[in-house]
């Protein structure tokens, strides 16, 4: 333990000089960093769960306390979010909202907003599509590790007092765009019909390969759907972060269809969305995405996923690789059938 300590002690001594020549304090934990410190955290929500799912349709907010993983409770509400999920699922996705000062009491940053999303039932096929969703995220994260929402998976346990046992889950907590905003230094950019040539064009054309990957057409840049625009500090033009990958041929979920534009029956099939960006900044982005090929293969994994996802998946993306090497450009329309 010693010999432990007098290793780190210079490390520490640094950072305390650091720390006092710049004058500022080291900058505090947000609650999702706290709450996602170690993969699969177990966290306990206590709340009455009928009032939410009786509010579903509402934007009302509803008291509850959040206990991260070593004990701590923090004082919280929540109240719905989405759209189908919202409606149709056993238990709406949620955004919890803490208290300011509570974060502060625990020495938390004060933004105070995550969303969460949970299985839209206790099936098998439920849980698969909560995982496949988080593999979405965790690759973009992967190919863009500043210019993301980071989404991290929880064991949550739901204490409700007029049941007579938790409710154990597993869910995905996904950054707030605060919080994003907040890491960039920048702010959230509200604006319809934003034209091509005002965004970080190599941001974007990995953003359009990205998509295409996956097999989503559930976003657009001009009318913001799924698609976050930051004006971020140190970076000239505008950036595109996307989120909500659930009508993704990935995830591949009962409910999702392609886009009317894209005229495909499945999500299972692909179109480039390319926004007219310049063709050798889409291929510089393929080749960055083949690259991580092994990387992403491997985040596509987990011993929770059912053996027949786990084989939709690897089809699924394989057949992205193939076409992607195979073709100097990709092909506006790709099948999965078509092998």
């Amino acid at each position: 333990m010693k010999t432990r300590l007098l290793r780190v002690l210079p490390a520490l001594l640094c950072l305390f000089v650091q720390t006092l020549l710049s004058g500022q304090a080291p900058p505090l934990a947000s609650v999702f960093d706290y709450l996602t410190r170690d993969e699969s955290a177990r966290i306990q929500l206590d709340m009455n769960l009928d009032s939410l799912l009786l509010l579903r349709k509402t934007g009302t907010y509803i008291p509850v306390k959040v206990t991260g993983p070593d004990g701590r409770p923090l004082d919280a509400e929540i109240r719905p979010r989405g759209r189908y999920r919202r409606m149709k699922c056993d238990i709406p996705p949620i955004k919890i909202k803490f208290s300011k000062a509570a974060l502060a009491a625990a020495q938390l940053d004060t933004l105070n907003e995550i969303k969460v999303v949970f299985p839209c039932s206790d099936s098998t096929e439920n849980l698969d599509l909560v995982l496949r969703e988080y593999f979405a995220y965790r690759m973009f994260e992967h190919l863009s590790p500043r210019y993301c929402f980071r989404a991290r998976l929880i064991q949550l346990s739901i204490m409700d007092p007029k049941r007579p046992a938790p409710l154990n889950i597993p869910a995905l907590l996904v950054e707030h765009d605060e919080e994003v905003t907040a890491r960039l230094k920048g702010r959230v950019l509200e604006e319809w019909g934003i034209k091509t040539e005002r965004v970080q064009a190599d941001q974007a054309a990995l953003l359009a390969v990205y998509q295409y990957l996956i097999g989503n057409t559930d976003w657009d840049i001009t009318s913001m759907r799924n698609v976050l625009l930051v004006q971020a500090e140190g970076v000239e033009k505008v950036l595109t972060i996307p989120y909500d990958f659930d009508f993704a041929g990935l995830v591949n979920a009962p409910y999702a269809s392609p886009s009317s534009e894209s005229k495909l029956r499945s999500v299972r099939d692909r179109f480039l969305m390319d926004m007219g960006l310049d063709r050798k900044l889409m291929r510089q982005a393929t080749e960055a995405v083949i690259a991580a090929r092994a990387d992403l293969m491997r985040l596509c994994s987990s011993p929770q996923l059912s053996a027949q996802a786990q084989a939709e998946v690897v089809q699924f993306m394989d057949r992205f690789f193939d076409a992607a090497g195979q073709y100097r450009n990709l092909p506006e329309v790709l099948k999965l059938s078509d092998k």
